[in-house]
């Protein structure tokens, strides 16, 4: 108004909600004339829940929406609000809005996938993920999610393909976990040893050798104590230098140890019983025999080298006691070759009796035994 040819500005009283409105509307354009970085309007919001305030962050939003700012970033971020506050149908509705308002948007997406699982929706989860790997087909993400849906509703030869080719095809440790699970559950033990070395292949550290111990339990698993023994050393190659050998790393290579050396208690009575019926010379009995001894104790000086963690002292004893008892066993075999002597021969029969018990009172057979 004008007052005697002044003009006079008296304030303007307006709610709440209209100047969080104007300030929202402002501030961008306030911010750009200064030369900073604009401010989202959903900044507030974002803000609230990081100070664990969801609810004032939807009442945001929800005003924000009203004013007309319906994009598929305000339904994605207000979804993961409603969510937060344990409304998951409120998140479904602004999920699936975000997503129609935008064909790219793979957050939304893979968001909808994992609340239809947490939900136990299983077939609904397929179409997002699916979605998201037509807008970008290297999304791991999607891959194990779809597989993980396949798997649910009995889909098991679908979930089987996906994380085959994916494997192949993409560089991503997780599926390559999954692939070597899903894999062995089928009996493709081939499969999941050729994912398994290149997980080893495609890795450093921790993760390599991780991935050198999971190779180990496969070996054990088919019947390749050699093998087993072979990675688990250069696992232990990797964490020994880092500390003390963990349980996990000891359980292996004690495992493939006691495989190798029950294996060379079933050659040592082959070689044996094949110069019995002349299939093997004295001397090549004895040259294997011989071999047999050097490869215990070439893995007796292995468990010895590992170290045993505090839980396991009490096993390792056992164990290297085993060891001996097969030790002697072979010493024994050597000497019935030797000299002919029938008392040896049955002195071996008995100490590898001996010493196979006391590795089965340490552990259960190896898996596939």
């Amino acid at each position: 108004m004008r007052e005697r040819g002044k003009l006079i500005l008296r304030p303007l009283r307006v709610g709440a909600w209209a100047v969080g409105v104007l300030a929202g509307a402002c501030l961008p354009a306030v911010w750009a004339a200064e030369g900073a970085a604009p401010v989202s309007p959903y900044d507030p919001a974002r803000r609230a829940a990081a100070e664990g305030r969801p609810k004032q962050g939807i009442g945001i939003l929800d005003r924000l929406a009203a004013a007309g700012h319906r994009t598929s970033e305000l339904y994605d971020l207000r979804a993961q609000l409603h969510l937060a506050v344990g409304d998951e149908d409120a998140a479904e509705r602004d999920w699936r809005r975000a997503a129609q308002l935008d064909p790219t948007n793979v957050r939304s997406r893979l968001a909808l996938g994992r609340l239809y699982g947490r939900r136990g929706l299983w077939g609904d989860a397929i179409a997002p993920y699916r979605e998201v790997l037509l807008i970008d087909p290297r999304n791991a993400d999607a891959v194990l999610g779809l597989a993980d849906a396949y798997q649910k509703i009995g889909r098991t030869v679908g979930a089987q393909n996906l994380l085959e080719a994916a494997a192949e095809a993409l560089d991503d440790r997780r599926i390559d976990e999954r692939w070597v699970r899903v894999a062995l559950a089928a009996g493709r033990t081939g499969d999941a040893e050729q994912a398994l070395r290149r997980m080893v292949a495609s890795s450093q550290g921790a993760a390599r050798r991780d991935a050198l111990l999971s190779l180990a339990q496969l070996y054990l698993s088919t019947d390749r104590p050699t093998e087993a023994l072979t990675v688990a050393r250069e696992a232990l190659a990797i964490e020994k230098p880092a500390g003390a050998v963990t349980e996990a790393t000891y359980d292996v290579i004690a495992l493939a140890a006691d495989a190798d050396v029950e294996e060379m208690g079933r050659s040592l009575r082959q070689t044996l019983d094949a110069l019995d019926v002349n299939s093997l010379t004295r001397e090549e009995a004895f040259s294997a025999l011989d071999a047999m001894r050097r490869r215990l104790s070439e893995t007796v000086t292995l468990l010895t080298e590992t170290g045993a963690p505090e839980s396991r002292r009490s096993a390792q004893a056992t164990r290297l006691y085993a060891y001996a008892l097969a030790d002697e066993a072979a010493l024994n075999a050597l000497t019935s070759v030797d000299l002919g002597s029938a008392d040896q021969r049955v002195a071996c029969g008995k100490r590898l009796e001996e010493a196979a018990r006391e590795i089965r009172r340490l552990t259960p057979p190896p898996t596939g035994r």
